[in-house]
């Protein structure tokens, strides 16, 4: 099964973070076949959470085809797993639903946390895109409760919904729009989780 690996760390890590993935790059890539995403420096909550100035932690993003081939590289790849940042960190195996598209210039993650996973159960039905398709978005490229976690500073996810937008200007005039709209209704019916925005790209320095 296909799927992601998140990294969170503190936002002042996250120059470490990038140049610890830069040097494993090639190893993750022709070693455990993994592909790197991005890191993103600019995550920031959005409606139906109140909104607040950027999160202050960065993420990188990995995907694999294989979720055997992501532990290999978590477990067996100690050169990357030992830096010293990751003490503070939250890494993550995430399965996905459908492929990411990939493109060169980044792209732009919706993601909902859900800080419990009981509460899975009050989120609209996954077959309810609210037509982020017509956007360019593909919606729920993961929608899960399975959280594989791997090492946690933070409390573990109850579960995650992501989707992906070409990019943050898209998403947002998606969701001042009438089906953005009816999507803050339903997700304010949700309990316990968080909703933000983050823009992941192979270098953002």
């Amino acid at each position: 099964m296909p799927c992601l690996v998140l990294i969170r760390v503190r936002i002042q890590d996250l120059y470490t973070l990038r140049n610890a993935i830069y040097k494993a790059r090639s190893v993750l890539e022709k070693g455990y076949r993994g592909l790197y995403i991005g890191i993103s420096n600019d995550a920031e909550r959005v409606p139906p959470c109140e909104s607040q100035p950027l999160l202050n932690f960065g993420m990188g993003l990995f995907y694999f085809s294989d979720e055997a081939d992501a532990r290999r590289f978590i477990y067996s790849d100690q050169g990357f797993m030992e830096t010293d940042f990751l003490e503070n960190s939250d890494i993550m195996i995430i399965p996905m639903l459908k492929p990411l598209l990939i493109g060169c210039y980044g792209t732009a993650l919706l993601f909902t946390e859900l800080v419990r996973s009981e509460n899975y159960c009050q989120m609209p039905a996954s077959a309810i895109t609210f037509d982020m398709e017509k956007c360019g978005a593909v919606p729920n490229i993961v929608d899960t409760i399975q959280v594989g976690m791997i090492r946690a500073y933070e409390a573990k996810p109850g579960g995650f919904r992501i989707s992906q937008f070409p990019n943050k200007k898209v998403f947002y005039d998606w969701v001042k729009s009438d089906c953005g709209a009816r999507f803050r209704e339903d997700m304010c019916k949700v309990r316990s989780m968080n909703t933000y925005i983050a823009t992941f790209a192979r270098d953002l320095f």
